[in-house]
């Protein structure tokens, strides 16, 4: 088994690395300060609805409102009772379908993968239990599965749009069954507080939300000592809440950005965690986000979180002087509903483009041919297809005088760059460190090995004054480890691991390196530690059955292996290495059961 992104490194990391000594040269970064933690003062939504009424159960209508759901609770409307089932289109010369169907019962929702053969017999059918329902519906929903504090993406995706059930986004061109990880970065914009653990990355409390959906404290900032002011149980001149018509536009715009301003990759800052933005904040104290133009492709597509980058690339935003932001169009609060959708945001544009100020140059009869409620939006900010997201589309933020059904690229559209660094608010050495750990993070994804070296002189020099930074060590190795240097990789990652001894990505990146360069040992040490901290993943599984085998631990690498088709039936090359395990054991009934079971699942 071959973790992903992983390619085989032969060359042994040598146990002697005397030659290697840490430098008493000085950085050329000066030492980094710690950064605050930021308040956990939070009073929850509930509270907020004690005296706000009105506005909470109207924003509880909003998308926001809706972000993230226990499944069974979530808002109906999916369809439960007819179109339940679809197909994945069947690789050339395939005998085998692979299909997903959805069941909601009295105990809970379940997405079943289902694999048949070409006469519709069943090869297996794997029922999965989904908790949690995202997203409010406009667009669809996706779905999490819930294993322990573990969680993991759907397949299946509801789509309003097309009212379907299909493959999530992504999932087209390389199904990840059930396996893919939820991680930090998504839950921090779809979720409304998460039950962390601050020393394990990526890994939540059993019960992992402490508020579900966006609650009004991501926007209003912690509420705990707003509440104890108005109940008379904290002494103080004035209220503490954060007054929002007090920040610079800049903050203000930003406490948007932070879910809005994705980019082509982000970048936590030193010191950082994806959870610590606070209103208040801008997002370059917490993130350095590498942005790529207005995001908009040259046959008018774009991703599907891309409005931040559009609306900085306006004619109108950048002529406001800071007043116009995205609450000029958007209340936070509510939406309009569909019958008042047009005129409510024609009233916005003509809040500046009035009568009294530059109206709309095109005469009002050619206007009405288009649409006769006089739409400015239909013109200036038409639906641009999402590609990272099928059967749905996202209005163009540019805000164009004259949009164009196709816009050649400009040379400016494709230049990286990293968001408010003109701002003089992250420092060379931000800038530097994230630019490295992007670098070698595209290296690896791209498969392109040589831009890893770019990274390296910037990294080791930045750990001499942060040696605690967990991402740049695991960044440095990996660097290491592309340029085929699995001596430095093994002890990058190796001085991590003494003050990190459970991370996970740390033990992953170990596990794969010793096993591919012929250390079974140690690759079976960190191996059997990866299963006991993560015991969902069928690769770390696939692989031990292989080193427990090498080993000569047969009986234990075929149960390893059997957790591994549990945990991912579809894997049909865990049947080849089974033959080979049970015919070395002897059991004969149940290798000629995986040869069966192999030849079923790949259509041979």
């Amino acid at each position: 088994m071959v973790i992903a992104g992983c390619q085989n490194r032969p060359e042994s990391p040598e146990e002697d690395d005397s030659d290697v000594t840490d430098t008493e040269v000085e950085s050329r970064f000066s030492a980094p300060t710690v950064p605050s933690k930021p308040s956990e003062g939070f009073a929850g939504s509930a509270a907020c609805r004690e005296c706000h009424a009105e506005i909470s159960d109207h924003f509880h209508q909003h998308p926001m409102g809706q972000s993230l759901a226990d499944v069974m609770l979530a808002t109906p409307l999916e369809d439960y009772e007819e179109n339940i089932k679809f197909e994945t289109p069947r690789a050339p010369r395939s005998t085998v379908t692979l299909s997903y169907e959805i069941e909601k019962t009295p105990d809970g929702v379940y997405h079943h993968e289902i694999l048949t053969d070409e006469n519709g017999e069943v090869i297996y059918d794997l029922p999965v239990p989904v908790a949690f329902a995202v997203g409010s519906g406009k667009r669809g929903r996706s779905y999490l599965i819930d294993r322990g504090g573990f969680l993991f993406m759907s397949p299946v995706t509801w789509y309003s749009g097309g009212e379907r059930w299909d493959l999530s986004p992504g999932y087209e061109g390389r199904n990840l069954h059930f396996d893919r990880r939820i991680v930090d970065g998504c839950l921090s914009c779809h979720a409304g507080r998460v039950a962390e653990i601050e020393s394990a990355p990526d890994q939540y409390k059993p019960e992992p939300f402490l508020e579900e959906s966006i609650g009004c404290e991501r926007c209003h900032g912690p509420g705990e000592e707003h509440v104890a002011f108005h109940e008379g149980k904290l002494e103080s001149e004035s209220d503490p809440m954060l007054d929002l018509s007090t920040l610079s536009p800049r903050a203000r715009d930003h406490i948007c950005f932070q879910c809005h301003l994705i980019g082509e990759s982000r970048v936590t800052l030193y010191g950082r965690s994806e959870f610590d933005f606070r209103p208040g904040n801008t997002v370059d104290e917490i993130w350095a986000i590498i942005l790529k133009g207005t995001g908009v492709e040259s046959d008018q597509s774009t991703a599907a979180v891309n409005q931040a980058e559009q609306m900085l690339s306006s004619v109108c935003y950048q002529k406001s002087d800071g007043q116009m932001s995205c609450t000029s169009c958007h209340d936070p609060h509510r939406i309009p509903k569909p019958a008042e959708r047009i005129e409510f945001y024609r009233s916005k544009c003509i809040a500046c483009h009035g009568p009294d100020d530059v109206e709309c140059t095109e005469p009002v009869a050619e206007r009405l041919k288009v649409t006769e409620e006089d739409s400015c939006i239909e013109c200036h900010m038409p639906s641009l297809a999402a590609n990272d997201v099928p059967h749905t589309s996202q209005t163009d933020h540019r805000i164009l005088r004259r949009p164009q059904k196709t816009v050649p690229s400009k040379k400016k559209d494709n230049v990286y760059y990293v968001f408010g660094q003109e701002d003089g608010v992250l420092s060379e050495a931000d800038l530097e460190r994230a630019s490295a750990i992007s670098i070698i993070r595209s290296a690896e994804q791209t498969g392109n090995d040589v831009l890893a070296g770019d990274g390296i002189e910037i990294l080791e020099e930045w750990l001499k004054v942060a040696p605690d930074d967990l991402k740049a060590q695991l960044s440095l190795g990996v660097a290491y480890w592309l340029l085929e240097d699995n001596r430095m990789a093994a002890r990058t990652w190796e001085k991590a691991l003494e003050s990190n001894p459970d991370n996970e990505y740390l033990l992953r990146r170990l596990f794969v390196l010793y096993h591919d360069s012929g250390q079974l040992d140690l690759a079976l040490k960190y191996g059997r530690q990866l299963v006991e901290i993560n015991p969902y993943d069928y690769e770390y599984f696939g692989r031990l059955s292989h080193i427990l085998a090498q080993e000569g631990e047969m009986s234990e690498s075929a149960e390893a292996a059997e957790q591994a088709l549990q945990l991912n039936p579809s894997a049909a090359q865990l049947h080849q290495w089974l033959v080979q395990v049970y015919d070395s054991l002897g059991e004969t009934e149940l290798r000629d059961k995986h040869i069966d079971l192999y030849r079923k699942k790949t259509g041979q």
